[in-house]
């Protein structure tokens, strides 16, 4: 399990670089910024809303190894997609932010 999880965040890490080498090879130079700050608020928000999955399950009192399981896996889905949006958001805010100062 924990190298399937391994796993997930190479996949997930290839595609932000992917995503990110696609933008800035065309030559656009804002949509490469951009691109870059969003591809990154995704990826690092993908895995904090991940790893909540486990700790959140341990608060909330659950026990029994397949409860445990089940809820982790669960919390670790629903958080790493909330993370992933809320990550993307930020990237773009923060790409917003600077951008603007120059």
């Amino acid at each position: 399990m924990k190298t399937t999880g391994y796993v997930g965040i190479a996949f997930s890490a290839m595609y932000s670089a992917n995503e990110i080498y696609n933008a800035c090879s065309v030559g656009r130079v804002s949509e490469c910024k951009q691109t870059t700050f969003r591809e990154i608020g995704k990826f690092t928000g993908g895995i904090a809303g991940g790893a909540l999955g486990a700790p959140i399950c341990t608060a909330l009192g659950i026990t029994g190894p397949w409860n445990i399981v089940g809820c982790a896996v669960g919390l670790s889905i629903i958080g790493t997609g909330a993370g992933t949006y809320f990550g993307e958001s930020v990237g773009d805010i923060l790409y917003n932010i600077i951008e603007k100062k120059r």
